[in-house]
């Protein structure tokens, strides 16, 4: 059953909550954004998090070992 089908029977509102297969899916959580609803998703240890405004930083890279990664 989908979050949209529930969302039209007359049910009180109520957070949703989900697990990292689903908090990780940025489709998922805009699309409950979209819908106005609350949630609380688990995501996985490695997400990361910014304000829109900013924009993710690779470090320079020093010549030893693997080129960094954006952070």
């Amino acid at each position: 059953m989908s979050v949209h089908a529930v969302t039209e029977w007359d049910l009180p509102r109520r957070p949703v909550v989900a697990d990292a297969g689903d908090g990780d899916a940025t489709e998922f959580r805009l699309g409950l954004t979209e819908r106005g609803l609350t949630y609380v998703l688990a995501v996985t240890p490695t997400a990361t998090a910014h304000s829109a405004e900013e924009v993710p930083g690779t470090p320079a890279y020093r010549g030893a070992g693997r080129p960094p990664q954006p952070r």
